[in-house]
């Protein structure tokens, strides 16, 4: 069962409005017990009113999100990039496909789903062909973010080549290194390592690197980096 606050705002008020027809109307000289009342109605109509809006108003919003579309182009050039067919992907970016298109389920650009789903060619091809690196995902992570939680320090390098800083911080609190120290593949550990190599100083994610990994590989890896005594 689904409950419209709205609704039930409208019954409520109506309800008010109700009278007993036994009951005799009321008389002008009494109306101090009855104006306390209808104060306390208002007051509790305004309140369920409030949650309506608290509750109805994210889902518009997330409805809205979920109805963008894309025109055929897009779609084409999107699929393009799924196959790695470069060449249909040329095709459809000649053609007025949009390199910066935002999927409707992730909300998602071309180089973001490339960079999750490892598709290292397709992310060199849109870095090289005008896509905006700093467009995030629909939570606000951004394209290093990605490569750092998918353990693709390849890919990683691409974007670091193409200006993408290595430590931009989300809304979270983390940066992309700390993402890496999640991951429990071998992967994960490389690109770790990696962004210690790249610049990331290894006293600002020591602490929390080791606190959020399940990885032994990226633990032994801090370790032995820090000095090898904690071995």
């Amino acid at each position: 069962m689904q409950w419209n606050l709205p609704a039930i705002i409208f019954c409520f008020s109506k309800s008010q409005q109700i009278q007993n027809p036994n009951q005799n109307p009321p008389i002008m000289t009494t109306t101090t017990s009855s104006v306390p009342m209808r104060r306390w109605q208002a007051t509790i109509a305004m309140l369920l009113h409030l949650l309506s809006i608290a509750f109805i108003l994210p889902l518009v919003l997330s409805n809205s999100e979920n109805d963008v579309e894309l025109n055929p182009l897009d779609i084409e050039l999107m699929d393009a990039i799924r196959d790695e067919n470069i060449e249909a992907a040329a095709t459809a970016l000649a053609s007025g496909g949009n390199i910066n298109a935002i999927s409707p389920k992730g909300g998602q650009t071309p180089l973001m789903q490339s960079v999750l789903h490892g598709r290292t060619k397709m992310v060199e091809w849109c870095l090289n062909n005008g896509a905006d690196v700093t467009i995030p995902e629909r939570q606000g992570y951004t394209p290093m973010h990605g490569a750092g939680f998918q353990g693709r320090s390849d890919i990683a390098a691409l974007l670091l080549k193409h200006g993408v800083g290595l430590r931009d911080v989300h809304e979270d609190g983390h940066e992309p290194a700390i993402r890496s120290c999640w991951g429990p593949e071998e992967r994960h550990t490389e690109t770790v390592a990696w962004f210690l190599d790249n610049g990331v100083p290894l006293d600002d994610i020591y602490d929390k690197c080791l606190e959020m990994t399940t990885n032994s590989n990226t633990e032994a890896m801090l370790k032995s980096r820090k000095g090898g005594n904690e071995l």
